[in-house]
């Protein structure tokens, strides 16, 4: 089972744990990565979030301004998914999801939702009006290989980041 957040979806954890990022409140790749070791299910559905370009964001505004921005990333995921699941800062710009007994469709919904509801406008003075993200949906049933769903996550966002940017890829 995937651990349980509080109402703002962020872990229940001290401050200063090191399972969670500290930039977004939300769980560190670290701790992702050992509830998809501990994930025991024949169902799996997980969606990977890249935000495009975001190197070059931080580049042009500042450090202090991309923090905010992946904080109020952060936000929009956390209000766009259930209290269950766990979602993750994976990398410098770059989210996971993994969603606790939900079928494919529960995710194809939520990864919709998350590339709507990034690319809004940000309340961020100083900053971007928008920012955009490569959204990939992986999903397995059956003898559930958790590695494996995660490399189709990546190779799916990989292919959309090919293809342009704002984009929903289905892991294939």
């Amino acid at each position: 089972p995937v651990p349980k957040t509080n109402a703002s979806g962020r872990r229940e954890l001290e401050p200063d744990d090191p399972t969670i990022d500290s930039i977004t409140g939300l769980a560190t790749r670290t701790d992702f990565e050992g509830a998809m070791d501990d994930y025991e299910s024949d169902e799996a559905t997980l969606i990977v979030v890249d935000l495009d370009g975001f190197a070059a964001v931080a580049s042009e505004y500042g450090q202090t301004i991309a923090d905010a921005i992946l904080r109020e990333v952060a936000d929009r995921m956390v209000s766009s998914c259930r209290r269950g699941d766990l979602i993750a800062r994976i990398g410098p710009d770059t989210f996971a999801i993994l969603f606790a007994d939900a079928p494919r469709s529960v995710g194809l919904h939520v990864a919709k939702r998350l590339l709507d509801t990034i690319a809004l406008p940000l309340p961020i003075a100083g900053g971007p009006e928008i920012v955009t993200a490569t959204v990939a949906l992986a999903h397995q049933f059956g003898l559930v290989d958790m590695e494996e769903l995660l490399e189709s996550a990546d190779d799916a966002v990989a292919s959309g980041k090919r293809s342009g940017t704002g984009r929903l890829v289905i892991a294939s």
